[in-house]
């Protein structure tokens, strides 16, 4: 006999459902009991009833999301998605880099230091050097000079006046220079004076010949005659030496004895070794004094030098410690030195086993950031605007220029240190 169906008897059957949902599309099987009357054929797709004690009970309907909630649901989801695009992303993918170059000073430092030396030896050397002179001079034309004797054949004595011209022979004039008082003859012997003269032309062809003027002149019972007169030339210019030539000629010689006496030391130097300019005493020579008509001088070199060597590492350490103090006495704490250090030696004192060398040491000084500097640049410039972290550091110690790049084409720079990189240039 047929029971009528239950609440609790749905309720049981809508909890199974909720349970375990129905199978996808899977047709039931036929009962094995049908009623009478009933039909073989199976039920359509989509078909979830099920006969219980006689009665077919339609299954429950799945439940879904009520239409009313998919607008609020769909819009919130999209606001979530735009935040996290527009907001969160380039926060996480914000970053800037850093270009800073560190600042840079050369530093001349003049210091004397004094190392141990081994003495290499003690030579001389002589060198000669003939050079062309350089310096110019002008000569005047000028008169021959000479002198004229007169003879008085007179018992009397006769002057003749200082100016007199007399021609002679080569037609050149000659002058007196002074009175000619001649004494008077005495029967066979002449009475003679002998005065200065000069011609009244000039040029190699005023050099009379002695005897160019022999004979009678000027007074009665006179006669005169010439010696060999010298002394006349032509203007001209011509070359002289002069002081700057002969320094010139010395100072090429000195060079040559120094780079020699060095060479020869180079061949004693131990392998720790370095070699000092030698020290040498010259002594200078010339065949022509300045001034004086010269178309060529030759200066001689006479030449004593020793040669001495020292430990270059012992040196070396000196020079950069010296160096060193300077450096950070000068340009403060921070700063090493880039590259090589630069010397000249000015001067040298040998003093028995030792040498005082002095010398200028030239270097270039670059600054170099600690890690902490590099943190603190980090964190002083997060979050601040291109041009507010550009001027920050440049005036940051150390930092000699300063550049700053800003991904996706910000203006300001993230607030977490770490996202700003550091890239320190050294050039």
């Amino acid at each position: 006999m047929n029971q009528p169906t239950t609440d609790k008897d749905l309720q049981w059957l809508f909890d199974e459902e909720a349970i375990a949902p129905p199978p996808a599309e899977t047709p039931e099987a036929p009962s094995s009991t049908p009623d009478a009357g009933q039909t073989d054929s199976e039920p359509m797709e989509g078909d979830y009833s099920e006969e219980i004690d006689g009665e077919v009970v339609d299954a429950p309907t799945p439940r879904g999301i009520p239409v009313k909630w998919l607008i609020p649901i769909g819009t919130g989801a999209l606001l979530i998605a735009l935040t996290v695009m527009v907001v969160i992303l380039p926060i996480i993918q914000a970053s800037a880099t850093i270009i800073i170059t560190p600042d840079r000073q050369s530093l001349e430092v003049s210091t004397t230091l004094s190392v141990q030396a081994r003495k290499l030896f003690t030579r001389s050397l002589t060198l000669s050097q003939t050079v062309k002179t350089t310096g110019t001079a002008h000569q005047n034309a000028s008169v021959a000079s000479g002198y004229l004797t007169f003879y008085n054949s007179l018992p009397s004595p006769q002057t003749i006046p200082t100016g007199t011209m007399i021609t002679g022979a080569d037609g050149v004039n000659v002058i007196t220079e002074q009175d000619a008082d001649i004494p008077a003859g005495a029967l066979s012997v002449n009475g003679q004076v002998t005065v200065s003269a000069h011609t009244t032309t000039t040029g190699a062809a005023a050099n009379i010949q002695a005897g160019d003027i022999n004979g009678a002149c000027c007074r009665d019972y006179v006669f005169a005659r010439n010696s060999q007169f010298s002394g006349g030339r032509a203007a001209r210019d011509y070359r002289t030496a002069t002081k700057a030539d002969i320094q010139a000629a010395s100072q090429d010689l000195s060079r040559i004895a120094t780079a020699t006496f060095g060479d020869q030391a180079q061949g004693q130097l131990r392998s720790d070794e370095a070699g000092l300019p030698p020290q040498c005493t010259d002594k200078t020579e010339s065949n022509a004094v300045p001034g004086t008509e010269a178309a060529q001088v030759t200066v001689t070199l006479a030449s004593t030098c020793s040669a001495y060597a020292y430990s270059q590492a012992e040196l070396s350490r000196q020079e950069a410690a010296v160096f060193s103090q300077a450096m950070t006495a000068q340009l403060g704490s921070g700063y090493a030195l880039a590259g090589q250090l630069a010397q000249k030696i000015t001067g040298m004192q040998v003093n028995k086993a030792d040498v005082q060398i002095s010398e200028n040491l030239t270097g270039v000084c670059s600054y170099h950031f600690t890690h902490q500097e590099i943190l603190h640049i980090q964190h002083l410039i997060a979050g601040k605007s291109q041009a507010q972290a550009t001027v920050l550091l440049l005036h940051t110690r150390g930092v000699q220029t300063a550049g700053v790049q800003i991904a996706q084409g910000g203006q300001t720079l993230p607030r977490s240190p770490e996202a700003n990189t550091v890239v320190v240039f050294n050039r």
